[in-house]
């Protein structure tokens, strides 16, 4: 990256070492630079291809089909500062991020905002602001879906929104919602995740 860059380690690989849950091969960063020169300078030291996730937007995706398939994602960091970028994120246990100027100091320091550590090791699932359903109504559906793979309890105030809020999914493309649907059927806990569909009303927004 270059000098005065900022590049961060940030999503759902912070999120399972948290919860102490397997990591996946998917690493997701937010830099504050030129996210696709970036994207080409990994993909040529890895030897991989990258393409745009949304070229407009920024978001560049590194594919490594090694002996295991391994993808990085390089996002634009909000507003040039990750406190911004992270208050814009949907619960707290997501919203971590970890400068990797320093990434195997003795204790690294993860950037925790919203308590989202604390939220993992008591299994809670909370909304970052009051704005996260409106933002993106398919995040519903998401805390659904993580809470169900993760066995998260929703903290009580993030279901009343989430309840109250359920229309809104039916802005929400159908390809979009069909594959968070998908993600929860394929989690060993589906029929807990699906009667949390129901008993949200988001499941009557689903199938009318």
């Amino acid at each position: 990256a270059p000098v005065g860059a900022e590049v961060y380690l940030v999503g759902g690989v912070l999120r399972n070492i948290a919860l102490g849950a397997q990591l996946a091969p998917d690493y997701d960063f937010s830099f504050n630079g030129d996210t696709k020169a970036l994207a080409a300078s990994v993909a040529a030291r890895l030897g991989a291809a990258f393409f745009a996730l949304d070229e407009e937007a920024g978001a560049w995706r590194v594919v490594s089909k090694g002996p295991t398939l391994l993808t990085v994602d390089f996002t634009p960091t909000l507003g040039g500062d990750i406190l911004v970028d992270l208050a814009k994120r949907d619960f707290t246990v997501n919203a971590l991020a970890l400068s990797i100027a320093r990434p195997f100091d003795a204790e690294p320091l993860v950037i925790d905002p919203f308590g989202g550590i604390k939220d993992a090791h008591a299994r809670v699932l909370r909304k970052v602001s009051d704005s996260v359903f409106d933002d993106d109504p398919l995040r519903m559906m998401r805390a659904i879906r993580l809470s169900t793979q993760y066995r998260l309890d929703i903290e009580q105030e993030t279901w009343e929104s989430l309840v109250s809020k359920s229309g809104l999914l039916s802005s929400t493309s159908p390809e979009r919602a069909r594959d968070e649907l998908i993600r929860l059927f394929s989690c060993s806990r589906a029929s807990t995740g699906v009667r949390l569909l129901c008993d949200s009303g988001l499941m009557e927004v689903l199938v009318p």
